[in-house]
């Protein structure tokens, strides 16, 4: 699904990649030209829209980490913000478990 959107003088182009209650990413072609055309044909820039009151969904966040991490062409790139997600999985869960061992305590109490 493709929509053009003025921005300026300039017409832009924009294309729905995911759309959720509300919750929206698009996709758009980066301004930016390099030598390789490999990255000229494949860096995108994504943008997300909340229409509404609804909250995204934990699907949600998948799409968004799936479209942040789909763009990044060198590969150097995409390990690092692999880590970054992976880090924060990892401290969330660290964290969870906490929240969970101490509501099992106070439910006993």
């Amino acid at each position: 699904m493709e929509k053009n959107v003025k921005v300026g003088n300039i017409m832009e182009q924009e294309k729905i990649v995911y759309q959720n209650n509300g919750f929206i990413i698009t996709e758009h072609p980066r301004k930016r030209e390099y030598e390789n055309e490999t990255i000229n044909e494949n860096d995108r820039i994504y943008r997300i829209a909340l229409l509404g009151s609804n909250q995204p969904t934990i699907d949600d966040c998948c799409e968004l980490v799936y479209y942040l991490l789909k763009n990044k062409v060198y590969e150097h790139k995409f390990k690092e913000y692999k880590s970054k997600i992976l880090y924060a999985i990892e401290r969330a869960d660290k964290d969870g478990v906490r929240i969970n061992r101490n509501m099992s305590m106070d439910s006993w109490m």
